[in-house]
């Protein structure tokens, strides 16, 4: 809840909404985030609806302006932004999810690393272009007056070798180290070549020499072996120290062709991570090195200088002194004061196989310049959120039979493996009451799935009554595309006891990642079922049995059922059904591989027809994969939605026919002239001291925040002309007290 004032800009029609406004005109749907209570082995979770972490990249950037860097996670298989506010004070790890900011970042796949580039203080970003092997550049332009705002500077990032431009080569696994080597306050590059060849080269930044100081991206190709070490073929380590560089060479062919195999060791083929460190206090880069071939990190130290590297030692198993980092996987590293000491701490993240345990955090526990890093956590963030593994598949359920809806979450895999579990059915009890839930983990192999031995994995679970008992029974759709049909054996009123009755139920194979929904669609008193795909579509198959004893065709009655078809390919649809009724009428919430949720209406009597397309409530926020379970878990009426991922978390969100930012409306003496407004809109309030602030947000018609800042003036302007012809809402957020006044 919060103070809005309502502007026109231009006089054109609009409305605040969480959700899109519907394409048919009905009334538009809020569906707002919420924390819900969730306990793990006894530990209340405290971001336990962050949608999971798996293969990330990690770098600090101060998100709320308040002087103190904050965490931003990108999952680099699932283009999940994961932002986290630092709420620890100092000695203190103490951090909050804030999907608020996720709006506010440009769009970003692959990778994105935060590195402050024109010395103004303020993490810029370094991300994967849309020019295949590029990098584009992002400068932070944020401040408390308009909050936090990225502009684009550039979509290649170009070097000169000799008198030849070219692109500094980047791709969605081999991205650039960033280190100012010649103490010049520009930020320097250390790239692979395009051609792999096991060494790396630096490209110098001569912004500052060129009277540009330190604002500006200008790179010349400075060598092609920075450091004078070679990597080795088929492991992360150093096959060669004291390597010659080869001079005057024009591209990365020529060098090949002038390589002698007698000069170094084999070059590398490999794909490889590089993180720049100084690493022993000396002021010089360092490098931190993970491999795809390789678990471990390698560590190579700069026993030369600032402005000529040469490597000298390495620790292959690093941190060799403490526990050596290996999350099962390829790494990648982050730095950042975690613990708001003032020293920098090492966040290690799998970037390919591993999903549990996959983020390990060490600090600096060193009392001199030369770091000491500690181990200190194995699961970071992770042991705070739902996680489990890759990919979540939600579903409402109550299993325990106490009139209260339970979450039973199936997932692709565990990987590595927890003990004896490759992947399963999570429960999770609902331990609150009817109108306030709260969840806690039971067990994370519940009826055994695991046993199955599914060679593809995948657990996608599905409940309905399939054989007229009056209680539920179990499918699970796999990555296979097949169907594993369970009986529910278990006594009236008792707690679900499923037995596996028909593997490759029916015969029925929709491809891959067959993500079932049971539901009586034709009305006929027998439950049916809709199965989603990852070609994108979703099949109807009718149950042409009995009330007792169902039976399906393994060829579908309709094979794009509601004619929607949610993938740009047949590789890339992952359609995830969750029917629903509202005023006995069946609703569709759809998810698909690109993160979206949509609402669908139009679906009763129409099943050879088209389904209407009412909104979308979910635009790529929750990372790719979105499954969405619908059920009214808070019993107002209104349905609700429980969000997986291919991270292997959830987003947990309330739905409302009303913004509930309008509530409890008090009056506060705010002005905001004029209305209309063309450029700027002017702000006015007699609360503001020196000692407070008011938050102020612009929302389009979508809910999406399009400016934040923190007014620190009595009076304050605020540039709008970048704005599109519309109607907006001015928010106000002053401490506990919201209020709201429409213009």
């Amino acid at each position: 809840m919060s103070t809005k004032y309502f502007f026109e800009k231009h006089f054109l029609i609009a409305f605040i909404t969480i959700a899109v406004y519907s394409t048919n005109n009905c009334p538009a749907q809020y569906f707002n985030r919420t924390n819900f209570p969730v306990v793990e082995n006894s530990v209340s979770l405290a971001n336990a609806w962050a949608g999971g972490l798996d293969n990330c990249i990690s770098s600090e950037i101060d998100l709320d302006m308040d002087g103190k860097n904050d965490l931003l996670f990108f999952d680099v298989k699932s283009n999940k932004m994961s932002p986290f506010l630092n709420v620890g004070t100092t000695g203190n790890i103490a951090y909050t999810y804030a999907p608020q900011f996720i709006t506010k970042f440009p769009h970003i796949k692959d990778w994105v690393i935060c590195k402050d580039y024109n010395c103004d203080g303020k993490a810029d970003l370094f991300c994967s272009s849309d020019i295949q092997g590029s990098m584009k550049v992002y400068r932070n332009e944020s401040n408390i007056a308009q909050g936090i705002q990225f502009t684009l500077v550039t979509l290649q990032v170009l070097t000169v070798f000799n008198t030849l431009t070219t692109n500094i080569t980047v791709s969605e696994e081999q991205f650039p180290a960033f280190w100012d080597v010649d103490s010049d306050n520009d930020l320097d590059i250390i790239s692979w070549p395009s051609f792999p060849n096991a060494k790396m080269y630096l490209h110098r930044n001569k912004s500052a020499q060129m009277g540009y100081g330190c604002d500006s991206l200008i790179f010349e190709q400075d060598t092609t072996c920075f450091g004078h070490f070679q990597l080795c073929f088929g492991s992360n380590d150093v096959c060669a120290f004291n390597v010659m560089c080869n001079p005057q060479l024009i591209s990365d062919i020529d060098y090949m062709a002038e390589y002698k195999p007698e000069d170094a060791a084999k070059r590398d083929d490999t794909l490889s991570s590089m993180t720049a460190f100084d690493i022993d206090g000396d002021g010089d880069a360092d490098m931190l090195i993970g491999d795809v071939g390789s678990n471990n990190t390698l560590m190579v130290t700069n026993g030369g200088t600032n402005s000529h590297a040469v490597m000298t030692s390495k620790d292959i198993n690093f941190p060799s002194y403490d526990t050596p980092a290996n999350p099962y996987s390829f790494v990648i590293h982050g730095i950042a004061d975690v613990n708001n000491d003032a020293k920098k701490d090492l966040i290690i993240c799998a970037q390919r196989q591993g999903n549990m345990n996959s983020a390990w955090l060490y600090t600096d526990t060193s009392t001199s310049a030369v770091p000491y890093f500690h181990l200190t956590d194995s699961a970071f963030l992770q042991n705070q959120m739902i996680e489990v593994g890759s990919h979540s598949f939600p579903q409402f359920f109550d299993y325990d039979n106490d009139g209260l809806q339970d979450l039973c979450v199936g997932n692709l895999n565990y990987s590595p493996p927890l003990p004896g579990l490759k992947n399963g059915i999570a429960v999770y009890k609902n331990t609150g009451t009817v109108t306030s839930p709260s969840f806690q983990l039971i067990n994370k192999n519940m009826w055994d799935i695991n046993a199955l031995n599914l060679p593809t994995g995948g657990a996608a679970p599905a409940f309905g009554d399939m054989d007229g008992d009056g209680d539920k029974d179990m499918l699970i759709g796999t990555e296979d595309g097949t169907l594993y049909y369970f009986t529910n054996t278990a006594s009236p009123g008792n707690a679900a006891v499923f037995s596996l009755t028909a593997p490759q139920y029916f015969n029925i194979d929709v491809g891959n990642f067959a993500m079932p929904a049971i539901i009586d669609l034709n009305r006929d008193g027998l439950n049916d079922m809709v199965i989603g795909r990852r070609a994108g579509n979703m099949r109807y198959f009718q149950n042409t049995g009995t009330s007792t004893a169902a039976i399906f065709s393994n060829t579908a009655t309709v094979d794009t059922l509601g004619g929607i078809l949610v993938g740009i390919n047949s590789f890339s649809g992952h359609a995830a059904p969750a029917f629903y009724e509202v005023n006995n009428q069946y609703k569709l919430a759809l998810g698909n591989d690109q993160g979206n949720v949509w609402l669908y209406d139009n679906i009763d009597f129409n099943i050879f027809g088209n389904f209407n397309l009412v909104q979308s409530v979910i635009t790529k926020t929750e990372g790719i994969h979105a499954t969405p379970a619908a059920f009214d878990i808070d019993n107002d009426g209104l349905i609700d939605l429980a969000i997986g991922n291919r991270s292997g978390g959830l987003g947990m969100f309330i739905q409302s026919t009303v913004n509930t930012l309008t509530e409890n409306i008090v009056a506060i003496n705010y002005k905001v002239t004029p209305n209309p407004a063309a450029d700027f809109l002017n702000i006015y309030t007699d609360e503001i001291t020196n000692n407070q602030f008011d938050e102020v947000s612009i929302l389009d018609i979508t809910g999406k925040q399009l400016y934040n800042s923190k007014i620190i003036k009595s009076n304050s302007q605020i540039n709008i002309s970048h704005l599109s012809l519309g109607f907006y809402f001015v928010k106000f957020n002053s401490g506990n007290t919201y209020k709201i006044v429409k213009m």
